[in-house]
């Protein structure tokens, strides 16, 4: 996945860095109401359901590896020439704890998209502030908008936000088709790739941590 938002842009546009005399170091102590208090929370509830999300997915993983155990043990049957070290389809039923796991596959699924609907949310809440500021400045552009914190103006955390958004889209998208297909693989290669790009979410990578990390170092948090 490109760790990029924007073109042009690079990981390095979201490493908060701490100036002296920011709006950090004025309201660190200071109760903080408004668009500060808003930015600040939403970032907390943005962490927060990434949290859920692994907590999901590592439920998910075990569930993944008893449906693979179920169908090695119950389903396959290794060819016994072994010529193309193949594994064969021998019996046509599905045991019922089979279809009680995937059943929990799909639930786990549904909690995760719940988890993104709430992420888009949180975009919104972004973009309203971000148009508040622009007003309160009488400004349209970008440019001319109040660092919060540190050294982001509110449009850097929408961009932050876009950016793991994405992430999530296309890693939920992925469980939809594995969980979709996982119940009825016919050969173990298949299986061990559908139980592996579960466990290591390909889309959730490097640069989405970073983007949340930073977003939470810009804000205190860290």
């Amino acid at each position: 996945m490109q760790k990029t938002l924007t073109e042009g842009s690079s990981d390095d546009n979201f490493s908060p860095v701490k100036a002296k005399g920011s709006p950090a170091s004025i309201q660190k102590s200071a109760n903080l109401t408004g668009s500060h208090r808003k930015v600040k929370d939403t970032t907390a509830d943005l962490h927060n359901l990434c949290q859920k999300w692994l907590k999901f997915n590592s439920e998910g993983t075990d569930i993944i590896n008893k449906i693979a155990n179920v169908k090695l043990k119950a389903i396959f049957k290794e060819d016994s020439k072994r010529n193309k070290d193949e594994v064969l389809l021998t019996k046509t039923e599905i045991p019922e704890e089979l279809e009680d796991y995937c059943k929990k596959v799909f639930g786990i699924i549904g909690n995760m998209r719940k988890l993104v609907d709430k992420m888009e949310v949180m975009l919104e809440v972004f973009n309203g502030v971000a148009d508040l500021e622009r007003h309160k400045a009488q400004c349209t552009s970008t440019e001319c908008g109040p660092v919060l914190f540190q050294t982001w103006k509110v449009e850097g955390f929408e961009e932050a936000t876009m950016g793991m958004l994405e992430c999530y889209r296309k890693e939920v998208k992925l469980k939809e088709l594995l969980s979709e297909n996982v119940c009825h693989v016919k050969d173990r290669d298949t299986m061990m790739f559908y139980t592996a790009a579960w466990v290591h979410q390909p889309y959730i990578d490097s640069s989405c941590i970073l983007l949340l990390e930073s977003m939470l170092t810009e804000t205190g948090h860290r």
